[in-house]
């Protein structure tokens, strides 16, 4: 019996699971039909934890416990500009740990990003066994263009924590032109604008039959849909200071009100024109009541988040530029992504492009099926093909493939003092004196549908095979308990999760009554048919892909004066190998410290350490006689592996380069040690 393969969207905000089932990729919904799972986890006080749509109703009742947008840490140290900047948004405690990497503090125990990911995918793994019947064991996992060394190991490391062995990494974009193009022999070069929740990549392929080519790839990892809810959140907190004389800034339950009330005015506002809200809220400490009442139009919103789209553009229009090309050499764009669907940004992509979008894609789950697409591809064509239905459903226990529980990440922690840090939010704009955020009539961008699609297309799959029935005698790790009776039909899918009754924990109360806004209809996107596309004549089967992708990003080491030399140059196409010869940088130097970074800049201070790689026990020698030779290595998994060799010795040092953390106490710049 072969292997399954399944693929996995690890989002910002959502995350999707999908395999290869009788030649047509397969979206794995949850027991209520869901198909796509929130990246969110709740932790219980006794340690327990909620996964995916059960802990979405906790981030209005407990957000401090309630952790989300873990991507947008993974990966990073604790002291990166850009993570410094995000740690006043979250509501939970952020901390640095003995290693310099970020930690997340719940009640009292360390837990790193990729342990939160490693819950996520855990979450997601339960639903495919439990679906299927059967163990999984395999998973490709995606990960945005943009995600540098450190990032791409450390989600690597969570698929491993949740039992998964990780056949493949690779990129978000490169998934979503595999589902649009394979076993389809197009001959043509393609944009794929991939807008998430909380990162965003631009990538352009040439894509020869089975041939996908990455041309070149651009991105930011701290661009997301998030940004758009940050305004709205900004605004409403500045309006209550004003009409009030409250600052709310610091009251994060109410913040994380203030942004699911964001989200919502959000969605509505892809398919309506003017949406108007009501908005209570208690003073903390006092029976004071604050009330907000306000309308926004669509107009209005463009404005406020216009820069947002048109910083997107700009890496655009760099990726256009690595590539060589001109906007008008793009044959199709395809659009990859939830924030893709609110209508300025449709609008002006296509507009930029000049190209209208390919409009029979999920973008919520396209990127799933391409890595499900390219996993049933890795399978031995000797093997057995997947069963056609599932068997008995195993018994739920806890992932092996490592603990990610609290104690786990607390060995070199010590008895240090923890430090939390919060910094002061933007402001973005105010409600003028009427309570509304613009004025002006509303107007609608032209050429962009009132509704965006979403689904499977037709035949893919035909519907889910019968499922076993469940039970209730022990838990799991996933976001749902077995229960006792067969799974109801499965349900029409949803555009966006939907949500459930709050999960009542023994040790917790029941959520009271949240403060009211009000009620609209719901959008139209999330009734809307689903697109409609088909499958390649024979499914997904046959010859395998081949992916030619790119580094993102240069990588080199730190030479005296501060200057990167670089190695393997930004947009080289993998699996690449690149060698330099360096001589020490004094007479009689008997070690040699390698600092690896990664950046697109020749100024040290402008690029991101990765990690550190040193040659000891040198023979003494004149500086120019002593030649040290420099290998990096890139895998197809944009995984890098550095080599050092003395040429006179052949003594060598390999280090598979990890994030560096603030424990290294090493001032490379003014360092006797460095090469030259």
């Amino acid at each position: 019996m072969s292997d399954i393969v399944v693929g996995i969207d690890l989002g910002t905000s959502n995350s999707v699971i999908s395999l290869v089932l009788e030649g047509e990729p397969l979206v794995i919904p949850d027991e209520h039909g869901n198909r796509i799972q929130p990246s969110v986890i709740y932790f219980h006080e006794d340690g327990t934890t909620d996964v995916g749509n059960v802990a979405v109703s906790y981030l209005l009742k407990d957000p401090v416990h309630t952790v989300y947008s873990a991507k947008r840490l993974i990966g990073r140290p604790f002291d990166s500009p850009e993570l410094r900047v995000l740690l006043g948004s979250f509501p939970f405690k952020i901390v640095s740990s003995g290693d310099g990497a970020p930690r997340i503090n719940m009640y009292g125990a360390m837990h790193p990003p990729e342990g939160i990911s490693a819950r996520v995918l855990a979450h997601l793994k339960n639903l495919a066994e439990n679906y299927l019947g059967m163990p999984v064991r395999k998973a490709v996992i995606t990960v945005p263009a943009n995600f540098d060394e450190g990032q791409r190991r450390a989600t690597k490391r969570a698929g491993e924590l949740a039992g998964l062995e990780v056949m493949r990494l690779i990129n978000e974009p490169t998934a979503a032109a595999l589902a649009y193009g394979y076993g389809q022999n197009r001959r043509e070069r393609v944009a794929i604008y991939d807008f998430g929740g909380g990162t965003f990549d631009i990538t352009i392929l040439e894509l020869r039959g089975n041939v996908f080519q990455v041309l070149s790839t651009a991105g930011n990892s701290y661009l997301g849909g998030d940004d758009f809810d940050h305004r709205l959140v900004t605004s409403m907190l500045n309006a209550f200071e004003r009409q009030y004389g409250y600052d709310l800034t610091g009251e994060d339950a109410i913040k994380q009100r203030l942004k699911a009330v964001a989200q919502d005015i959000k969605h509505k506002l892809s398919d309506q024109e003017v949406v108007t809200a009501r908005v209570s809220e208690m003073v903390p400490g006092t029976l004071t009541e604050l009330e907000l009442e306000f309308s926004l139009t669509r107009e209005a919103f463009n404005k406020r988040t216009h820069d947002i789209v048109e910083t997107s553009l700009q890496t655009c229009e760099e990726a256009l530029s690595l590539a060589g090309l001109q906007r008008a050499e793009i044959d199709h764009l395809v659009l990859v992504g939830g924030t893709t669907r609110i209508p300025l940004v449709n609008a002006r992509v296509q507009e930029f492009f000049n190209r209208q979008a390919v409009m029979n894609i999920n973008p919520d789950e396209v990127v799933a099926i391409g890595a499900a697409i390219f996993g049933q591809s890795m399978v031995e064509e000797s093997q057995a093909p997947p069963p056609s239905r599932p068997g008995p459903p195993p018994a739920p226990a806890l992932p092996s493939g490592g603990d990610f529980g609290d104690d786990a990440w607390m060995d070199d922690l010590g008895d240090e003092e923890l430090v939390e840090i919060e910094l002061e939010e933007d402001d973005y704009g105010e409600l003028d004196a009427t309570g509304a955020f613009g004025s002006g009539a509303a107007g609608s961008p032209s050429g962009v549908p009132s509704g965006v699609p979403s689904g499977l297309p037709s035949g893919i799959p035909k519907g889910p095979a019968p499922r076993p029935s469940y039970r209730d005698d022990e838990p799991t790790m996933g976001g749902y308990q077995p229960q006792g009776r067969p799974l109801p039909p499965p349900q029409a899918p949803a555009a966006r999760p939907a949500e459930h009754p709050p999960h009542q924990h023994p040790q917790h109360p029941p959520a009271p009554p949240q403060p009211a806004y009000q009620q609209q209809p719901q959008p139209a996107y999330q009734q809307q048919p689903q697109p409609q596309f088909q499958a390649p004549a024979g499914g997904y089967g046959g010859g395998a892909p081949l992916l030619i992708d790119v580094t993102p990003h240069a990588l080199g080491i730190a030479t005296v004066g501060g200057v990167m030399d670089i190695i393997i140059e930004r947009n080289g196409s993998l699996p690449l190998a690149r060698t330099r010869m360096f001589s020490t940088a004094r007479d009689d130097q008997t070690r040699v410290v390698l600092p690896v970074f990664s950046g697109n800049s020749r100024r040290i201070e402008d690029n991101r350490q990765l990690g550190v790689l040193e040659l000891t026990e040198i023979p003494p020698g004149p500086r120019e006689e002593v030649q040290i030779e420099v290998t990096f290595e890139v895998d197809t998994n944009g995984m890098l592996n550095v080599r050092a060799t003395d040429m006179r010795t052949g003594l060598n040092q390999v280090a598979h380069i990890s994030i560096l953390g603030e424990a290294e106490d090493i001032n490379y710049y003014n360092s006797d040690n460095l090469l030259m």
